[in-house]
């Protein structure tokens, strides 16, 4: 979300450098890259499909034939105060990083309470848990 964030802001430059530094999880050309390529490639083609579709069933419809539907719920207001509180818990955003980094040491634990050190799943679990903070 964060990430996101940051693109729409217009600061897109991190996440560039980040990704270039990203530990990778397979080595290129590895029985295991290859695996786990398939499997991303075969998991986008039902939605990519369903998409197909979708656009076949627009074509020719002008924007005012078209019924948009609201699919998100909830309290704006609450959810910019929690996205506002997970802005300050990055705000050492240098130590930010969207991916893990090559040579980097995992200092996260599950137990964490310095939110420098935690990850945006326990970052996010903690706000559920603790809106007062």
């Amino acid at each position: 979300m964060f990430g996101i964030h940051e693109l729409l802001e217009g600061r897109g430059e991190k996440v560039l450098e980040d990704e270039k530094n990203a530990k990778r999880d397979y080595e290129v050309g590895s029985p295991e890259y290859a695996t786990a390529l398939s499997s991303a490639f075969l998991g986008m083609q039902a939605p990519l499909e369903k998409e197909r579709e979708t656009e076949q069933s627009l074509r020719g419809k002008s924007h005012e034939e078209i019924a948009l539907e609201n699919k998100f719920s909830g309290n704006v207001e609450q959810g910019q105060q929690t996205f506002q509180q997970l802005l300050g818990s990055v705000s050492g955003y240098q130590d930010f990083y969207f991916f893990p980094q090559q040579g980097q040491q995992s200092t996260s634990s599950p137990q964490s309470t310095n939110p420098q050190q935690q990850t945006n799943s326990e970052i996010i679990q903690d706000i559920r848990q603790n809106p007062q903070n």
